[in-house]
């Protein structure tokens, strides 16, 4: 199925750059589009590099958002510009580290009780930053694994496993277009 890759950014070209050049570099998926929600990016450079982008890559759309910023409704409105079945929720600062990630990602999603699918995101010192939530860790949810070696598999592999979780973080969220 078609997977619909919405990046919400303003600016911030050496991030863009970086998560843009490793989905298309390193994505083993390859029926995607991806759906550049620009919240009033101004500097010239990210305005070139942009139409620059979208003549070179057809998969690319960029749509230009002049509103308050409003991480929802920047995603909501990206949202009714797209075309896919799936729609994968993506902050500009990620990079992709491994070339099954879509793939992955897709095949989890298709199962008939999951609701969004979530990814194990790094730090830069390859530690856990997201690897699901789970309640009752802090005040009411936490993040799993949080700061946990990615070298680590944690107890019982916990770390390194596919699973069920109470939530993922929106970094990196799959989810159905029809939920």
């Amino acid at each position: 199925p078609l997977v619909s890759i919405i990046i919400p950014f303003r600016d911030k070209l050496n991030l863009l750059n970086d998560c843009l050049d490793s989905i298309l570099n390193k994505t083993d998926y390859l029926n995607y589009e991806i759906i550049l929600a620009d919240n009033r990016s101004q500097e010239p450079e990210t305005v070139k590099y942009i139409q620059n982008l979208i003549k070179e890559h057809k998969r690319i759309t960029h749509v230009k958002i002049d509103m308050d910023f409003n991480f929802s409704a920047i995603n909501n409105y990206a949202v009714s510009k797209c075309n896919g079945e799936y729609i994968l929720f993506l902050n500009n600062d990620t990079e992709v580290i491994s070339r099954s990630w879509l793939t992955e990602m897709v095949m989890e999603a298709q199962g008939p009780k999951v609701g969004v699918v979530g990814a194990k995101l790094l730090y830069e010192n390859d530690t856990v930053q997201h690897a699901g939530v789970l309640y009752g860790l802090g005040h009411v949810a936490g993040h799993a694994f949080r700061h946990l070696s990615d070298s680590d598999s944690g107890h019982m592999d916990r770390a390194s496993l596919t699973q069920e979780y109470l939530t993922v973080t929106g970094a990196c969220l799959l989810t159905k277009r029809t939920l």
